[in-house]
């Protein structure tokens, strides 16, 4: 009875690192082929967008670029 337990333990381990690991393949296909279906791509967009109208008056947005960093 003790083995089995151990070997459905390993299987079910095996199982969880393996569904673990084919979520973050698909989700990292996701991202790099359709950045706008993911919240990560989203942000990664928006960060660019936030980062261009920072630079494009330093002086009246430095500070504000400054205390959001």
């Amino acid at each position: 009875m003790s083995m089995e337990i151990k070997y459905l333990d390993c299987i079910l381990f095996l199982l969880g690192i393996l569904t673990m690991a084919v979520y973050h393949i698909w989700l990292f296909r996701k991202i790099i082929k359709h950045p706008t279906n993911t919240i990560i791509g989203v942000n990664a967009i928006n960060r660019r967008f936030w980062v261009h109208s920072m630079m494009e008056d330093v002086g009246k947005n430095g500070v504000l670029a400054v205390q959001a960093l």
